[in-house]
């Protein structure tokens, strides 16, 4: 499951799973000549369940797991901006809550929303299905809790 977000007309993906193992590459679709772009690696760990966003010419992804074998499976909370002008990435401020895989996320106006999703300690405890919700500012790189969704996750 690889995270993507749409800056102008292309569409930028990377990160997910293949028959090899956890993925870093990033890439980017070219609406205009329809061609796949390699573009500079995500620089954090590999990782599937990520999801990501865009706020205004700044791609973003955060979250993700690295479930390599059956225990000490590895969930992440980190977040980094992509800048396309410069294929360069960047690292912000941590999520403050509990590290996720397959959370979702939007954007209104030019904050993110960004919550939901599951954890699990490793293949044989049960999922924790969250349902909290946060809010992403990036001009202030400050993340605050928001009313959660009314089920579990």
């Amino acid at each position: 499951m690889q995270a993507s977000f749409v800056l102008g007309d292309n569409l930028y993906m990377g990160t997910g799973t293949s028959e090899t193992g956890y993925l870093e590459d990033w890439w980017m679709y070219d609406t205009r000549a329809k061609q796949w772009i390699r573009k500079n690696d995500f620089p954090g760990v590999a990782r599937t369940g990520a999801t990501g966003f865009s706020i205004g010419n700044k791609g973003y992804l955060c979250f993700g797991a690295n479930t390599t074998g059956d225990v000490n499976w590895v969930w992440f909370k980190d977040l980094w901006q992509y800048d396309p002008d410069s294929d360069s990435w960047t690292k912000l401020q941590d999520f403050p809550g509990q590290a996720r895989f397959n959370a979702v996320s939007f954007v209104i106006g030019n904050k993110a929303y960004v919550g939901t999703g599951n954890y699990r300690y490793n293949r044989w405890t049960p999922a924790t299905y969250l349902n909290d919700f946060w809010e992403y500012d990036p001009t202030t790189d400050y993340w605050t809790q928001k009313n959660p969704v009314p089920e579990e996750g």
